[in-house]
């Protein structure tokens, strides 16, 4: 089964997470299928690069763990507010 998922990268005590598409029977930092966006745990920036990939995988399958659907719903109502301010 395929998991969008957190990848560890970035530096001891500077961590940073790629939002990627992976088998759930790979290691945390094993070869992945497809990135997704990245999130910046210490400033709480989270950037998806596009979001019709997500809903790609979500059709196919795809479950997301819990941080990343928390991510995700925090991601799309920005979106939502942000569209909202300029029509």
């Amino acid at each position: 089964m395929v998991k969008i998922r957190l990848k560890r990268i970035g530096r001891k005590g500077n961590a940073c997470y790629k939002i990627i598409a992976m088998d759930q029977r790979r290691k945390r930092d094993g070869r992945a299928l497809q990135s997704l966006g990245v999130y910046q745990s210490q400033h709480h920036i989270c950037t998806f690069y596009n979001i019709q990939k997500i809903e790609k995988w979500r059709k196919k399958g795809a479950k997301m763990t819990n941080k990343v659907y928390q991510l995700y719903v925090t991601y799309l109502r920005f979106l939502w507010n942000k569209k909202r301010l300029y029509l």
